[in-house]
C-alpha cells in the first residue's frame, strides 16, 4: 500500500499464533515512505520501527485481536511518520 494508506490486515498471522500457543509481536515502519512497493527508485531518509509489547492471543477472537494490533500498527506508523490521528501532518 503506499503510505497513509491501509486496508484490513489478514487473519492467517493470528490463527497460527493462537494454534501454536506463541505470542504475537506487533512491529510498526515507516519503510513506505522510502522504499515504495513497486518501484526502482528509493528515497533517501532513516526508516523507523517500533516493536510493541508481546500479545497473548489465548482465548481471543481472532479477528477482534487482529483488528485490535492493526489499529496499534496503523496509529504507531502514524506517529513515526509524524503525522496526527486525522491522517495530517
Amino acid at each position: 500500500m503506499p503510505p497513509g494508506q491501509t486496508r484490513r490486515y489478514g487473519i492467517s498471522g493470528t490463527l497460527l499464533a493462537r494454534e501454536t500457543g506463541r505470542l504475537l509481536v506487533p512491529v510498526a515502519h515507516n519503510a513506505g515512505d522510502f522504499w515504495p512497493r513497486r518501484g526502482l527508485r528509493k528515497r533517501p531518509g532513516t526508516v523507523r520501527f517500533c516493536i510493541g509489547k508481546p500479545v497473548d492471543p489465548s482465548g481471543r477472537d481472532p479477528r477482534e485481536l487482529n483488528e485490535d494490533i492493526q489499529r496499534w500498527i496503523e496509529a504507531k506508523v502514524a506517529e513515526l511518520r509524524g503525522e496526527s490521528g486525522d491522517g495530517s501532518r
